[in-house]
């Protein structure tokens, strides 16, 4: 699973400066480092990943992680690709 946000807390995460589980618990959530709408312009964030026969994606907010635990989403994403799997074959 790959995602990241634009935030203080994540900047703080990457840096080593606190963990994921005490992220969570974090008063600096909503602190953006980037964002539309701030300056005249902004900078683009592409990643280029190879698609792969089978793979799903799962495109939501960064608000989805406030709320639902990062194993929970993986669980999530893994059910669905076996029905998804299972469907086609049927």
């Amino acid at each position: 699973m790959h995602y990241r946000d634009h935030s203080l807390l994540q900047e703080q995460i990457d840096s080593g400066m606190i963990s994921k589980a005490d992220a969570r618990l974090s008063q600096n959530k909503n602190l953006v480092t980037r964002a539309v709408g701030i300056d005249a312009e902004v900078e683009a964030e592409l990643h280029v990943h190879d698609v792969v026969r089978g793979d799903i994606y799962l495109l939501c907010s960064d608000g989805l992680n406030d709320m639902v635990e990062d194993e929970d989403i993986a669980d999530t994403m893994k059910a669905l690709k076996a029905n998804i799997l299972f469907l086609r074959h049927s």
